[in-house]
């Protein structure tokens, strides 16, 4: 049986290589989003949001669906990996005929028709997303993490010059959809060449029947999670035109790419290394560990984030998205419960239980629209769409607690004293660098109004938690070093 020492040399030596991976490809996220932001008009980006937001329906199979009923299963997987090959093959081929002849009736009923060809175009996509998913779970299921980073971070960088290439070249909107549906393409055949696998076993209904019970559940929670992501933009797009879609997806791509880099991390290392563990309180030691630098790093990260929100859009994408800044501030909110969400459900996952998981997550859809809808009658506007979703984070993460958490022994109480101090020191520092830019001189260059925010912002956290916090700071670098070094 691997040593707890030796489970956690490998998840920090996974989540190295992993962390990496998702550096280099938010680095090239951000530079993509730059370029684009001067380049295509906020009607363009509103384009994108919605036709992507649609297209994430493949999303209700792929990440923690039949990948993690693969990851997490039991035994050999050699003849059950071959049945989820030829499902996915199946599902893929179901899913684009229906996106492709359902396109203009849903982009009609979303007011934007013109935008139904963007999305048959962009629903090749979606069988490559899926049948990359097998030859992805065997890399993660052998803890081969830089194999599956490599893959990543390649079919990354290619759609980052791609898009950015084709905007350049006046390709608008083309040059996004254009651009993902190649990096599709070119994931895929990474991934089986580094997986170095092959399906030598037919379709087996009995491999796929032993994991009914989680992939209904693993669904439904899909289901449940592409509605509370994407109702926000179904609406503003209704409501408010494709204009302000797009002023709200840029206010959301920057706190989100944060939270997605670091869950991304968290669940690729941990889903394997929790369910591959056969004792429960190890499992639950390992979580709360990671779970605990997990919050370390990302609440002052995403909190610095609405702190400089002003600054950090005229620098990355122009003045023309100045009313992007207000619900960054207030989205950043429910970002930072999307963490600890998100760090519950692979517990849940990894342990297979995912029943009251997937009614978290039912709540979580049926209240992020019920408050959008009411906030738009109350208030037809950007910031009271984000204010919606935040409060509908906010109570999801109360109610995940007492559902999910304390059942599998890892309540919010558990974490309490370390998560407590983050969240203080980070509403210091919020406060400090919202004076601090308040009293600068007018005018200041956004770019030096920026770096002093960041610079304040850095200082003052760590130096208020060194004063009155010093064990949780030291232990956030202690792991944050050792992660990094991969040992």
């Amino acid at each position: 049986m691997t040593t707890p020492d030796g489970i956690g040399a490998t998840a920090r030596s996974g989540a190295r290589s992993t962390f990496v991976a998702q550096v280099v490809v938010q680095l090239g996220s951000v530079a993509a989003t730059m370029v684009l932001a001067r380049v295509l008009s906020p009607g363009e980006f509103g384009a994108i949001a919605l036709v992507q937001s649609v297209l994430g329906v493949s999303a209700l199979l792929n990440l923690a669906g039949l990948n993690a009923a693969l990851v997490s299963r039991r035994g050999d997987v050699e003849r059950a990996a071959a049945s989820y090959l030829w499902l996915t093959v199946a599902l893929g081929l179901v899913l684009y005929v229906s996106l492709f002849f359902g396109s203009y009736p849903l982009m009609q009923s979303m007011g934007q028709p013109e935008s139904a060809l963007y999305l048959q175009v962009l629903s090749l996509s979606v069988p490559m997303t899926l049948l990359t998913m097998v030859p992805q779970a065997i890399l993660q299921r052998r803890l081969a993490f830089k194999a599956l980073n490599t893959s990543s971070v390649i079919s990354a960088i290619f759609y980052f010059a791609a898009e950015i290439g084709l905007a350049l070249a006046g390709w608008g909107v083309w040059a996004v959809i254009l651009g993902q549906v190649s990096s599709a393409a070119l994931l895929l055949l990474l991934t089986l060449a580094l997986a170095r696998w092959i399906p030598r076993h037919g379709f087996h209904w009995s491999d796929i029947r032993q994991d009914l019970a989680v992939l209904g559940g693993l669904s439904l929670s899909r289901l449940f999670e592409y509605v509370y992501k994407n109702v926000d933009y179904w609406i503003a797009s209704r409501s408010l035109g494709p204009g302000s879609l797009g002023i709200y997806y840029v206010a959301y791509v920057l706190p989100n790419i944060v939270r997605l880099r670091l869950s991304g991390v968290f669940r690729t290392v941990m889903l394997p290394v929790v369910s591959q563990n056969p004792s429960q309180d190890e499992a639950r030691t390992h979580w709360i560990r990671a779970t605990t630098v997990l919050l370390s790093m990302g609440i002052p990260a995403l909190a610095g984030i609405a702190a400089v929100s002003g600054p950090l859009v005229h620098v990355f994408f122009g003045a023309t998205w100045e009313e992007a800044v207000l619900p960054m501030q207030i989205l950043t909110l429910g970002t930072v419960a999307d963490l600890l969400i998100q760090a519950v459900g692979t517990m849940a996952l990894a342990q297979r239980q995912v029943g009251r998981h997937t009614l978290v997550l039912a709540i979580r859809a049926v209240a992020t629209l019920a408050f959008v809808l009411i906030a738009t009658q109350l208030h037809q506007s950007l910031w009271s769409i984000a204010l919606a979703v935040a409060l509908a984070g906010l109570m999801t993460l109360v109610v995940q607690d007492a559902l999910v958490s304390q059942p599998l022994g890892i309540a919010l109480r558990t974490m309490q004293r370390p998560v407590l101090t983050t969240v203080l020191l980070s509403a210091v520092m919020v406060a400090a660098v919202t004076a601090l830019l308040a009293s600068l001189p007018v005018p200041v260059p956004p770019i030096a109004e920026l770096a002093v925010g960041v610079a304040a912002g850095v200082l003052v956290y760590v130096g208020a938690g060194l004063l009155v916090a010093r064990p949780l700071i030291t232990d956030t670098f202690v792991q944050a070093r050792r992660m990094t070094l991969g040992r």
